[in-house]
């Protein structure tokens, strides 16, 4: 039941793009705003390649036609590379199994999203910390950005 998460690359993009959940933009230029569109315009948005299987070279997804790349990542204020328990995903992953158990899946099959809202019983310092999320951002976008050199050399095999 995890494909109903944020752990998905096609989750985050499907949720972005449902119309329901579009986020408030307001373009600072034409390059900007086609950029918008070709991710929300659904015959632009079929242009685009799904690379963000686990075996895919990076990116997520890639555009030949309008010549962009799209990193698709989840951060948060917990994640570790320790080899600690991530609090809140150990929690979700508790009551997906749940619901799992309940049949949630087989009785709702139009189900496309669950959200959950677990806690972690982490200390206000250990959760929602702010230096954290800040850290975390910058590890997963500099992990990725490491990627893109490998992306255009296969590009060009």
């Amino acid at each position: 039941m995890r494909n109903f998460t944020f752990d998905n690359e096609d989750n985050i993009l499907a949720y972005y793009r449902d119309p329901d959940n579009r986020p408030l933009a307001f373009p600072q230029s034409d390059d900007i705003w086609k950029i918008f569109q070709s991710t929300n315009d659904e015959e632009l948005w079929k242009t685009w390649k799904n690379s963000s299987s686990k075996a895919d070279l990076p990116p997520d997804f890639y555009n030949d036609d309008f010549e962009l790349m799209m990193e698709v990542m989840r951060f948060d204020d917990q994640a570790t590379n320790s080899g600690k328990t991530h609090a809140t995903k150990a929690k979700e992953n508790q009551m997906l199994e749940q619901l799992r158990e309940l049949g949630v899946k087989e009785d709702f099959p139009n189900l496309k999203q669950i959200l959950l809202l677990g806690n972690s019983d982490l200390t206000t310092d250990d959760d929602h910390n702010f230096a954290r999320y800040r850290d975390n951002f910058a590890r997963v976008v500099l992990k990725h950005a490491k990627k893109v050199e490998q992306y255009i050399l296969a590009r060009q095999c």
